[in-house]
């Protein structure tokens, strides 16, 4: 039976007309040709809920001491990553490494530098991160552990990592970080992840980080780091060197919000690129 009562419905006008990651970057093309099947890929982050979600990761590793919850049962960030990761290349095998030291945040860069030489023992082929900067004094420990990882062929994808050998995203707009220009721009919201506990602060008034339907969380590491894995997937030996310089190749200029992003990924061009190498 139908109500009358115009309360009875919640209507969004323009819900399938907005842009997302998937239709600026061509994702639905790009996944005609390649799923990232065969291609290993690591998510240094916390909060993967591996025992909800065990159909979504291949492995997984705790380097935190006393962190094993951060792993298996909290729910938040690295499975947001993982989810969006597993949108973008559904056959790339996933594996959450957690690294978030939250007691002791100045052990970061050391733990993330224990999770790469794992990486690096276990054939890992990608690796991305999305999390804050490691402060200066730390990052020698970081790069020391990220030339490990590129001469072991493993591609990085990390946020605010200005290192030479990482291929470093950012959103829609252009400007220096960690001391460089990014090398790609990423479409950066994402929906697919709601977290409860902040929607209800936002309907009982408190102060809240998220504010829907705009900036929920950062899409630009998982998005990039899926889309790598679809290019690897075709060309397995593909380096960081060729993988960047293809991206951008294929990249095409594009207007957001009055920013201007030099190199937004076209990922359907990207993998015909791949292809003809």
């Amino acid at each position: 039976m139908f109500s009358d009562d115009p309360r009875s419905i919640m209507v969004f006008p323009d819900a399938n007309s907005r842009m997302t990651f998937f239709s600026l970057h061509r994702l639905h093309e790009a996944q005609g040709l390649s799923k990232g099947k065969g291609v290993k890929v690591g998510i240094l982050d916390h909060s993967f809920a591996m025992k909800s979600h065990p159909q979504l990761y291949a492995g997984g590793e705790n380097f935190v001491e006393g962190g094993e919850e951060f792993l298996t049962d909290q729910e938040w960030h690295g499975y947001w990553m993982a989810n969006t990761l597993h949108e973008v290349a559904p056959e790339a095998e996933i594996f959450a490494l957690n690294t978030v030291p939250f007691e002791k945040p100045e052990t970061h860069a050391e733990i993330l530098a224990k999770a790469i030489d794992w990486a690096i023992s276990h054939k890992i082929d990608i690796l991305t991160y999305s999390q804050a900067a490691i402060k200066k004094e730390y990052k020698p420990i970081l790069n020391a552990a990220l030339d490990r990882a590129h001469r072991a062929g493993i591609i990085t994808v990390f946020i605010h990592t200005g290192h030479p050998g990482n291929i470093m995203p950012t959103g829609l707009w252009s400007g220096k970080d960690d001391g460089r220009e990014a090398d790609v721009n990423i479409y950066h919201y994402d929906y697919s992840i709601v977290p409860i506990a902040e929607y209800q602060k936002l309907r009982s008034g408190e102060k809240t980080w998220w504010n829907p339907p705009f900036l929920s969380v950062s899409s630009t590491s998982p998005v990039l780091g899926g889309i790598v894995a679809m290019m690897r997937s075709i060309k397995p030996t593909m380096g960081a060197k060729e993988c960047r310089s293809i991206l951008q190749e294929t990249s095409f200029p594009y207007t957001f919000e009055g920013e201007r992003a030099p190199h937004a990924v076209d990922a359907f061009a990207a993998l015909k690129k791949t292809m003809e190498k």
